[in-house]
């Protein structure tokens, strides 16, 4: 199982844990973790912000725990899919890495019900089908 997790999830596994720690916690136990340069990028730039203050040895030590055994893909283009460009880098990681699912949060990237594959899920369905 080929597993594509959004920033969102990651962001929220790390700050806040509940639920989409446990999503995370499966992906890594039962599937390949699929990421990109951008979604690395933009978990660590999140952590960084403001909001979470979060210091640099502890986001760069999170971010090796997440993504050390990743599949790191990098797609050719990135087709303007939804209604948020900010989404459209990681919805174009999934078909270059043959994902199978991509767990997120993001409710424009949940709103296309119409994809086949990757099936996308919130990270409650997805531990609920785990």
């Amino acid at each position: 199982m080929r597993l594509l997790i959004d920033s969102n999830v990651y962001i929220s596994a790390l700050a806040f844990g509940g639920i989409p720690a446990e999503a995370v916690i499966i992906a890594q136990k039962s599937g390949e973790i699929i990421a990109s340069a951008y979604v690395i990028k933009e978990v660590g730039d999140t952590l960084a912000s403001k909001k979470f203050r979060w210091e640099q040895a502890k986001i760069d030590a999170a971010v090796q725990a997440l993504f050390s055994k990743a599949f790191i893909v990098e797609p050719d283009t990135i087709p303007d899919l939804v209604r948020d460009p900010k989404d459209n880098p990681v919805l174009a990681c999934a078909p270059a890495a043959e994902a199978d699912y991509l767990v997120t949060g993001d409710k424009d990237l949940l709103a296309l019900k119409a994809c086949k594959r990757p099936h996308i899920l919130t990270p409650e369905r997805f531990v609920e089908q785990a």
